[in-house]
C-alpha cells in the first residue's frame, strides 16, 4: 500500500508469476527520461565502465528520481546502492540542489578489503 513498486525488488516473491510477467520501470519512461537514461548508457560505455540494465532494481526511498544503481563486488553481492535525487535538499528546507549520492556498507567494504588484501 505503501510503496507498490518495492514489491519487484521482493527477493522472496521473486519467482512468482506476477513479478515474472510484471511490466517493467523502462516500459513507463516518458521522453524525456528515455533520453538521459540512454545518455546516461552512452558516457558509461565511453568511459569502459561495465554495468547490467535491471529492470527490477528499485530504492526504497521515495526522494530518487531517474536512475537507480546498486554497486556489486566481483558479481557476488551488493557493496552499496544510490541514485539521483534532485528535490532531497529542498525538502530539507535547503535551496534546490539537483544530487546524486550512495551508501556503502561498512561491514561488507571490509570483508572485500581482507578478500584483496589490501587492509
Amino acid at each position: 500500500n505503501k510503496n507498490p513498486l518495492r514489491i519487484l525488488d521482493c527477493k522472496v516473491d521473486a519467482g512468482s508469476e506476477i513479478i515474472k510477467n510484471a511490466p517493467t520501470t523502462l516500459d513507463y519512461l516518458n521522453e524525456e527520461s528515455k533520453k538521459r537514461f540512454e545518455s546516461l548508457k552512452e558516457l558509461l560505455d565511453l568511459m569502459e565502465i561495465e554495468y547490467e540494465v535491471d529492470t527490477r532494481l528499485v530504492r526504497g526511498l521515495d526522494y530518487y528520481n531517474h536512475t537507480v544503481f546498486e554497486v556489486f563486488y566481483n558479481d557476488s553481492f551488493a557493496l552499496g546502492g544510490g541514485g539521483r535525487y534532485n528535490g532531497l535538499v529542498e525538502t530539507l528546507g535547503g535551496p534546490s540542489v539537483p544530487g546524486v549520492g550512495f551508501a556503502m556498507g561498512y561491514d561488507r567494504t571490509l570483508q572485500i578489503m581482507e578478500e584483496a588484501k589490501t587492509l
